[in-house]
């Protein structure tokens, strides 16, 4: 970005309401700060990222979708798309081999190159339940743990699972996602867009998808019954607490509605299949 209004034009144009006016709440001001390095700061610090290993929506979502589609496919490649740390891509990977799958590519891509150096390095540090929650054969088949403190990593990803995974940074807002990947996971990414930067996305992800590629997107928000009774004495407060996931849930259901993605939705999941 040349200038500091430009990058405020831009972040406002493509992020949800508000993530601009978050960031810079607690930082000094940046009237005079470089446009280049507060641009590389929002990326860094100023979105939100929420993974973590073993997601219960990833397991099904695998399971009833993603391993019918690749499970005859030589070289399947499955894309991970904001991947963070790189937790979602390790979560594929360790699914498919347990799965018996042995002959696929898992592929994370995040604007953050930080994040992409984290899961190039296979290091991260989980909480000491969240590693108690896992199966003890999962935990020493694949991953090896520390009594490290926070900062330092104290969990580690096996070599086998990191040899099936590839990480590169990638803006989704600038650019293509190239053909090639039979299923695309893209979670936690829309919500945090405007609707602009989710067109803009969407298009990118899908615009080179072959016919019968998956795109896996969100897991619904769960949201009380009252949502939809307009008479409720609770309505509104039960709106405002509660509209905005109905409405994200509406739209990730009604992908279909945009007749330039060409997708077809799978059962009542938010699953789709690229369509010609």
């Amino acid at each position: 970005m040349e200038t500091l209004e430009e990058l405020i034009k831009y972040v406002k144009r493509n992020y949800a309401e508000g993530t601009w006016e978050e960031f810079v709440k607690s930082r000094p001001p940046v009237v005079n700060s470089n446009p280049d390095r507060l641009a590389k700061e929002f990326i860094e610090e100023g979105l939100a990222r929420r993974t973590r290993l073993f997601r219960e929506y990833i397991k099904f979502t695998f399971k009833n979708y993603a391993l019918p589609k690749i499970d005859d496919i030589y070289d399947a490649r499955i894309l991970s798309l904001p991947c963070a740390n790189g937790e979602e891509a390790f979560t594929l990977a360790v699914t498919a081999l347990e799965a018996g799958l042995r002959h696929f590519k898992i592929e994370g891509r995040d604007i953050s190159e930080e994040h992409i150096n984290h899961a190039l390095r296979g290091e991260t540090w989980l909480q000491k339940r969240r590693i108690e929650q896992l199966a003890d054969y999962i935990e020493k088949g694949y991953f090896s743990s520390t009594t490290a403190k926070y900062p330092d990593p104290n969990f580690f990803v096996g070599r086998a699972v990191q040899n099936k995974c590839e990480f590169y940074v990638h803006d989704i807002l600038s650019h293509e996602i190239p053909d090639g990947y039979e299923v695309t996971y893209c979670l936690n990414l829309l919500i945090h867009l405007s609707e602009t930067g989710r067109d803009t996305a969407l298009w990118n992800l899908t615009k080179n998808m072959r016919q019968g590629d998956l795109l896996i997107l969100d897991e619904p928000y769960e949201v009380p019954a009252a949502i939809n009774a307009l008479n409720s004495r609770m309505y509104g407060q039960v709106y405002e607490q509660f509209g905005w996931k109905k409405a994200f849930n509406d739209f990730l259901a009604n992908m279909e509605a945009k007749e330039d993605l060409k997708l077809r939705k799978l059962g009542e999941d938010n699953v789709y299949e690229k369509r010609m």
